[in-house]
């Protein structure tokens, strides 16, 4: 089941998993936006892991969706994975499953 994306809920929403639950549209924003590394921090927060953003890397952030429901071993999990230039322009988002 998706919802539309909100910012608030994103930012505050107490239950993680509402963010996996705003992927699909979130990445459809952000793919039709392109919006730049510092304009995704503003939208998605940039707080380390208060903020469930859990890597930054020089051309990329992984920001923390949530874990399959009924999962209680091993370390699978939802991320969503934003990818920029060298100048730090939006390259590509998508949604990741590693477990």
């Amino acid at each position: 089941m998706q919802i539309p994306f909100n910012e608030w809920a994103w930012k505050h929403y107490p239950v993680q998993s509402i963010r996996y639950y705003m992927s699909d549209d979130l990445v459809q924003k952000l793919n039709a936006e392109k919006p730049n590394i510092e304009q995704v921090a503003e939208l998605l927060g940039d707080e380390m892991m208060g903020g469930h953003l859990i890597q930054v890397g020089d051309k990329w952030v992984t920001y923390f969706l949530g874990t399959p429901p009924f999962l209680f071993i091993g370390l699978a999990m939802y991320t969503l994975e934003i990818y920029f230039d060298e100048d730090g322009s939006f390259q590509e988002a998508a949604v990741l499953f590693s477990d």
